[in-house]
């Protein structure tokens, strides 16, 4: 019996000192856990200090593209006639934007027919400092290209005819579309256009939508002969009805009443349904449709198209600004 308890007695004192290490291997896990978990805190908010700053970066970056970009756009626009104005007109849109234009690097090149601005800004950093980095410095520059209209999309179905020697009196009256009512018609043909297809039907939707294909300097273009009154009359009303408080000196650029119209080699030499060849175009206002006759003025105005160099042909007024890579 004796003998029987001594041993109940070593299994306990076993049990005991298990029990204990089973205590001691707790807790150091245990420990092992809060500094786990610490350490995982801090690379948390590490990380979280690190996206703050990346997002901060990336806000500003995605900010000085767009200003740039825009700023050479509204210089560019007063390009080449005024390179000192476009230089101006780029910095005041800086500024504008919240940005220090002193920090804005403008630069008019190339024949002036090219503005470049660059921007610069310091970013404070959240994280940086923990690197031994507090500010961030970022740039971007973008570059805007003016051009003569060479190629255009949406061109009105009339041929204004080459004024020669003379100059284009813009904000002065024209009339691009003649009558039959002895009005300067030439064998049948009154300076309407065959863009893309004949007859009535094209012709009026031509006016309308203006012509879908590429029209461009030097192409040669089939005439469309006859008065052409119900589809002048109907497609007209449809775009001055569309802006009908519109004057010239008010008109916004994307009014439908301010349309591309090809100038041409004279009709004089056509006869029936013949051809002329495009040797530029005009920004015009359609002012009004005066019985079969298209009045309108020619005006100064920056289109969407294809550019083309200054020089290479006779500037007519319209021009293109565009950014390039």
């Amino acid at each position: 019996m004796l003998r029987g308890r001594v041993n109940t007695h070593m299994d306990l004192g076993q049990r005991t000192g298990r029990t204990c290490r089973r205590r001691g291997l707790a807790g150091d896990e245990r420990g092992m856990v809060v500094i786990a978990f610490a350490v995982a805190m801090a690379a948390v908010v590490g990380l979280s200090a690190l996206s703050l700053d990346s997002a901060k970066l990336f806000g500003v970056r995605h900010r000085l593209i767009n200003v740039a970009d825009a700023a050479a756009l509204a210089g560019g626009q007063l390009l080449p006639e005024d390179p000192a104005g476009a230089v101006q007109a780029a910095r005041e849109y800086v500024a504008r934007n919240g940005l220090d234009p002193d920090r804005a690097e403008v630069t008019v090149w190339r024949a002036s027919q090219r503005i470049t601005v660059t921007l610069h800004a310091d970013v404070p950093l959240n994280f940086g400092p923990a690197v031994g980095m507090s500010v961030s410095s970022l740039g971007s520059d973008a570059t805007a290209e003016t051009g003569m209209l060479h190629a255009v999309r949406g061109a009105q179905p009339w041929g204004m005819e080459d004024p020669g020697d003379l100059e284009l009196g813009f904000g002065e009256l024209y009339t691009i579309k003649l009558s039959a009512s002895g009005d300067g018609g030439t064998r049948g043909n009154f300076q309407a256009l065959a863009l893309g297809g004949t007859g009535a039907d094209n012709y009026r939707d031509n006016i309308i939508n203006g012509f879908p294909g590429l029209l461009a300097r030097g192409d040669v273009v089939d005439t469309e002969p006859g008065d052409m009154r119900g589809p002048t009359r109907q497609g007209l009303r449809y775009r001055l009805d569309a802006d009908p408080d519109a004057t010239w000196t008010t008109v916004v650029a994307s009014s439908p009443r301010i349309v591309v119209v090809p100038v041409v080699s004279s009709f004089k030499e056509a006869s029936g349904r013949s051809v002329v060849r495009v040797l530029g175009f005009g920004a015009f206002f359609l002012e009004d449709v005066q019985g079969n006759q298209v009045v309108g003025r020619f005006l100064r105005l920056v289109v969407d198209g294809e550019p083309g160099e200054f020089g290479s042909g006779k500037d007519y007024g319209p021009k293109v600004v565009r950014l390039i890579d």
